[in-house]
């Protein structure tokens, strides 16, 4: 009985041993995403960028060779790397034939060894930039395969308030507003992203999806305006959220709830209203 715990002791160690060896000590699993530069990529230097969810890749002064089909990078591009917020990128890899040098941002972990950078197992990057380099990659398979994992280390993403400075508008013809909103941790005012705005349905006025200006036109109508918070990606552990006020513009055949008003100009007289 001693002999047959003591061998079932020994294969089990055998197996964990050989399954850390495999995952590199660590069992948390890597996934990995591939962006390849598209045929029509311009033949003009320029700025290009790729993205899939929760990877997003950015590169400066680059094209596609008319002459041998080859991507190239003028000097001092640079191609940056980032992940969203949770995550960890864990290796960058050139697809095809490179010449030229990169460095990463972080002077430690700045060498490119084979076309590839990996990450110091030490540290959690969520960002990373090489700069100043010159690259011609070959024009098969030209491209970039990023790793990545969970970043088990990152606090939970708290999902902050948004506020209107009013949560809705009762306005008259040819009247304006600004719906302006502000995102908040508690009492704390968010700066790290930002806010846009959508309005339905269509009508008659004038509206700013950057700002929230609303200016009406020349007929009523019942709107609402959504706010929504997003995060900048890798840079902050907030959640992106959305919240919703409403705009009413008074019918102008309709005497509204104003008995008088003061009239200045000559595009505030509406045919069918009532004046004093």
């Amino acid at each position: 009985m001693k002999r047959t715990i003591t061998l079932r002791y020994l294969f089990t160690l055998c197996v964990m041993t050989l399954i850390s060896a495999f995952c590199g000590g660590n069992l948390a699993s890597a996934e990995e995403v591939t962006f390849v530069f598209p045929s029509d990529m311009s033949t003009s230097y320029g700025a290009y960028s790729f993205s899939s969810t929760p990877i997003n890749v950015s590169l400066s002064n680059v094209k596609r060779n008319s002459s041998n089909n080859r991507i190239y990078m003028s000097d001092g591009s640079t191609v940056t790397v980032s992940c969203e917020y949770g995550y960890k990128i864990t290796g960058v890899y050139y697809l095809g034939v490179l010449s030229g040098t990169f460095t990463c941002k972080e002077v430690s972990d700045g060498a490119v060894v084979n076309n590839s950078w990996t990450a110091d197992a030490s540290k959690t990057f969520t960002e990373v930039v090489f700069k100043n380099g010159y690259v011609r990659m070959s024009p098969n398979d030209n491209g970039f395969r990023i790793t990545y994992e969970v970043d088990s280390s990152a606090p939970v993403a708290v999902t902050p308030t948004l506020e209107f400075s009013q949560e809705s508008w009762t306005l008259d013809c040819k009247e304006s507003c600004t719906v302006e909103a502000v995102a908040k941790d508690g009492g704390t005012v968010l700066t790290n992203g930002d806010i846009s705005y959508e309005i339905s349905p269509e009508g008659d006025y004038k509206f700013n999806k950057e700002t929230g200006e609303f200016v009406a036109g020349l007929s009523g109508g019942e709107y609402t305006v959504t706010a929504t918070y997003t995060t900048s990606k890798g840079t902050t552990g907030y959640k992106g959220t959305t919240k919703t006020c409403t705009i009413t513009v008074a019918d102008p055949g309709v005497s509204s709830s104003k008995a008088y008003r003061l009239v200045t100009s000559q595009n505030q007289i509406l045919d069918g209203a009532q004046y004093l």
